[in-house]
């Protein structure tokens, strides 16, 4: 185990018309993740600016788990069995790219 945790993020290119459709059940698995996994650190997304972005619709994810054990507790969790269901059925993302991330430089400020 890291001892950062499990940090990772994934880009994700939704089919066209399903942006919302991905959204909707990306909410479904972080509310999930508020209420019964403590090892979830961090489940957040992005959507990428597409006027910037060639028109394209992308949306960032990234991920921060405690240890392995919460980033499996996660994937066993039925919200995100319902998103990988429609993942694998191939009916929701023209593309997914999951990158396992640690820690490198730069500068993060903390708003208090």
């Amino acid at each position: 185990m890291a001892e950062h945790g499990i940090d990772l993020v994934a880009i994700v290119t939704p089919k066209p018309g399903k942006v919302e459709r991905f959204i909707e059940l990306f909410y479904k698995c972080a509310e999930y993740a508020e209420k019964n996994e403590p090892g979830t650190l961090a489940y957040r997304f992005h959507r990428g600016d597409k006027a910037k972005n060639d028109g394209l619709e992308e949306l960032v994810v990234r991920e921060t788990y405690e240890n392995q054990a919460a980033l499996d507790k996660h994937m066993e969790a039925p919200p995100v069995k319902a998103i990988m269901k429609e993942l694998e059925a191939g009916t929701l993302v023209q593309n997914i790219k999951i990158v396992h991330i640690t820690p490198g430089g730069g500068v993060q400020r903390a708003k208090i």
